[in-house]
């Protein structure tokens, strides 16, 4: 059987459509659903930030630390430990500054705990992970020729 409406367009007995308050109630579902979804992104990408920086603050302290062991900062275990890095910036990390503090132990002989605190700014708040390494106080293989080169020099310089 078929009902024809006024317009005289033929439709199935019982078939009438959907009503405005169904379809706004099914956008209403749907912008809720959109809305929860758009917040767990955003709060995904704020969480992979925050990932980033901590893995560059990472890098930076191990880069810093690097750079300790192959200038042969430290020194040797005779001498007295050498003063702190405030402010210490490096080019491959604009955003991070970090501070290296030394600690010796006479019981620990020739190894000084260096304290690298790596700082930044997340979202306006002042953010800081510390990272601390033992690390010898013998001078690098490098250095360590070029003060024999040095010696010898002066012993002949004197003959």
């Amino acid at each position: 059987m078929v009902d024809r409406d006024k317009n005289d367009v033929a439709r199935p007995v019982g078939s009438r459509g959907f009503t405005l308050i169904e379809i706004l109630a099914a956008l209403l579902l749907l912008s809720v659903g959109v809305t929860g979804v758009m917040g767990v992104l955003a709060s995904g990408i704020r969480t992979e930030q925050s990932g980033e920086l901590i893995r560059d603050a990472s890098r930076l302290a191990l880069a810093v630390r690097d750079q300790l062991a192959h200038d042969g900062r430290l020194g040797a275990a005779h001498e007295p430990l050498p003063k702190g890095i405030s402010d210490g910036r490096h080019p491959d990390y604009p955003f991070l500054t970090y501070e290296v503090a030394f600690e010796g132990d006479p019981d620990l002989g020739s190894q000084v705990l260096v304290t690298i605190t790596v700082k930044w700014l997340e979202r306006g708040e002042a953010m800081d992970d510390e990272y601390r390494f033992f690390m010898s106080r013998e001078y690098t293989l490098a250095r360590r020729i070029q003060a024999a080169r040095e010696k010898d020099a002066r012993k002949y310089e004197g003959k």
